[in-house]
């Protein structure tokens, strides 16, 4: 067999990065996408070469909220992309920011839905042709990271945020029957894992004395669930797997 490729979005840090080098430690190769410069790819790069020197990786810059076809994301990606075999998407690009609605604009509420929607159907639709012709065992997935706060825990000043997670949450059951049964479409969503830098201590205990493990999440755990989505979860498409340690429950 070939070695696999897998299209990792928003993959120059956090966990768009711990992705991208999992898999390659896995054996992939990768296709790496960012909405800045590709130069800002660099360090994700090494890092996936440093655990499997034989890795293919592809560098584009994709900007979601530049896309208004198919064909723009075919176009930003190009033919060594679009007409050869790809055995995962994983959507991670986001545009994680508070949107408290006293300074909320019709531009920041594009931008979310642009990110977390209109770039996710939109690139998958430039690359399903790809994806059919995967060569793996499993069929290929279309995995998109999520927040659990997007369903059912809403958190006050971030209403634009997780109003475009929740539709980017829908998209996993959308999918899921529009590319079946060639494609799988799978969710993957995340409680607190990587705490932004400067994050107030206070906050972050009493987030933590709500989740039943007691803790925080950490990165490792985090790109072991979207790897096993992409790799081993053959029989697991339309659904979401919550990465929260039991946050959700209260």
């Amino acid at each position: 067999m070939t070695r696999p490729r897998v299209l990792v979005t928003g993959a120059g840090r956090r966990i768009g990065r711990g992705v991208a080098v999992e898999l390659a430690r896995r054996g992939c190769d990768l296709v790496l996408t960012t909405s800045r410069e590709v130069d800002s790819l660099a360090e994700t790069a090494a890092a996936a070469r440093a655990v499997d020197e034989e890795v293919s990786i592809l560098l584009r810059r994709l900007e979601h909220t530049a896309l208004v076809s198919p064909e723009d994301a075919a176009a930003a990606l190009g033919p060594a992309v679009t007409e050869h075999p790809l055995d995962g998407i994983v959507h991670n690009a986001s545009a994680y920011e508070p949107s408290p609605l006293e300074t909320l604009e019709r531009a920041r509420l594009h931008r979310d839905f642009d990110v977390h929607v209109g770039g996710v159907l939109l690139t998958t639709a430039a690359l399903r042709s790809a994806l059919a012709s995967s060569n793996l065992p499993v069929r290929p997935a279309v995995v998109l990271p999520l927040d659990i706060h997007a369903s059912g825990r809403p958190r006050r000043g971030w209403t634009s945020y997780l109003a475009s997670k929740a539709a980017q949450a829908q998209l996993v059951e959308g999918l899921a029957v529009e590319l079946g049964p060639e494609v799988r479409a799978v969710g993957v969503a995340y409680g607190a894992v990587l705490w932004p830098e400067g994050s107030d201590p206070n906050l972050v205990e009493r987030y933590e004395q709500r989740i039943p493990l007691g803790r925080s999440g950490r990165l490792e755990e985090a790109v072991a669930a979207v790897v096993w989505a992409v790799l081993e979860a053959g029989y697991v498409t339309g659904t979401t797997v919550r990465v929260d340690g039991g946050r959700w429950l209260r």
